[in-house]
């Protein structure tokens, strides 16, 4: 993740061993001026920011959609969180064959409901085996906490 000013964007670094990384250049986003970076996109060369992204080992997954990413977007980019409950943002999956072109999987919209806004910090997606269903783990936050007495 790299964040400049308002600006964040989500890079790749690939690892074998969790020592000795690899940060190849994928020549999506223009930084700078310059497309020699490892910055991942949608397929319209969107930036990603924060999201969470998992791998899907079920077998009979299209190849491109192996690695899935959960975001949320207005329509015109991705934010990580909907900042103070603003309308318009939804929930969306997107798939990739690796991990650096992402496309939206539309078919999966609905299954990504929550009755908490801003339950969207902190998690973890995984596939479990023995429930045979992704599994997410997600903190959430109030806008306006409650007051405690004193």
């Amino acid at each position: 993740m790299r964040v400049d000013g308002e600006r964040s964007y989500l890079c790749l670094a690939i690892t074998r061993d969790g020592t000795t990384w690899e940060k190849p250049s994928l020549g999506l986003i223009d930084f700078d001026g310059s497309r020699n970076n490892n910055m991942i996109a949608d397929i319209d060369r969107r930036r990603l920011c924060m999201c969470y992204m998992f791998p899907d080992p079920r077998s009979g997954i299209p190849q491109d959609e192996r690695v899935k990413a959960i975001v949320w977007t207005d329509g015109h980019r991705y934010c990580h969180w909907s900042w103070n409950n603003q309308v318009g943002l939804k929930r969306v999956l997107l798939g990739s064959a690796n991990g650096e072109v992402f496309h939206e999987i539309r078919e999966a919209a609905n299954s990504l409901r929550s009755d908490r806004f801003n339950a969207f910090d902190g998690g973890c997606v995984f596939w479990s085996e023995e429930e045979q269903l992704f599994v997410a783990y997600f903190r959430w936050w109030d806008e306006m906490p409650p007051i405690h007495a004193p």
